[in-house]
């Protein structure tokens, strides 16, 4: 009689050999050994265990990147992992390495955008940064059609970029009111540069608001629709 564990690792050794025969159209992986340290580390990574599914995917990846040159699946599970973990810019790092081999993978694009976000949410976003993350939201959106987390991720993006514009906003008017209407900076050119911040705080906003309902009316649909499916068994 086989007792749990045993059972575990007879399963896994099953899916492992069932995978490596059909690695040749799926490119999942090069050999048994490889697979099993992917497998493990897609376990590790279901129960948390971030410590050990970091070494397990680094350990395929490595023999991949050997055996072919490149693993982007591997690559996207690693960068997923270290952002879990903590790890942000080696998250990112491995994530945009998989993002320029395997750009069909929408979970790939927002955790780049998730890692990048989490990097720097609690300072000033660089432009590029911001069309980094605003981009890669949107390729998830459009590789997969229902997809509530990406929308509400583009929603505290957003959300961020007006809070940013409202500070700037406050600091211009504290600039005004000490410098006046003396040198370069006429009453003029303050005026034009508030507007601009007004109207740019107005339409991060409500970019924000739109993402946060649409977010909110797919999280509903997607809960619905399991309740539905829950009742009927």
């Amino acid at each position: 009689e086989l007792d749990q564990k045993s059972l575990s690792d007879l399963a896994t050794q099953l899916a492992t050999n069932l995978i490596s025969k059909t690695s040749k159209t799926t490119h999942l992986a090069s050999s048994n050994q490889s697979l099993r340290y992917f497998v493990d580390g897609l376990k590790a990574a279901y129960r948390d265990n971030w410590w050990l599914a970091i070494s397990n995917f680094r350990k395929s990846l490595h023999i991949e990147k050997t055996e072919r040159g490149s693993f982007s699946l591997g690559q996207y599970h690693l960068g997923s992992a270290f952002i879990f973990q903590g790890w942000l810019q080696a998250g990112i790092d491995h994530l945009r390495e998989a993002q320029k081999n395997s750009p069909a993978i929408p979970e790939l694009h927002y955790m780049l955008a998730l890692g990048l976000f989490y990097q720097y949410s609690i300072k000033q976003m660089p432009e590029n940064l911001r069309v980094e993350m605003i981009r890669s939201c949107e390729v998830a959106l459009t590789l997969r059609s229902r997809f509530p987390e990406a929308l509400y991720l583009l929603g505290s993006i957003y959300y961020h970029i007006g809070r940013e514009a409202e500070r700037d906003l406050s600091d211009l008017i504290t600039f005004g009111q000490e410098v006046g209407s003396s040198g370069e900076h006429s009453e003029v050119s303050l005026k034009v540069r508030r507007k601009a911040l007004l109207s740019d705080r107005r339409r991060y906003f409500q970019s924000s608001l739109n993402y946060f309902k649409l977010a909110q009316r797919e999280f509903t649909s997607i809960f619905s629709e399991h309740q539905l499916r829950r009742d009927k068994l």
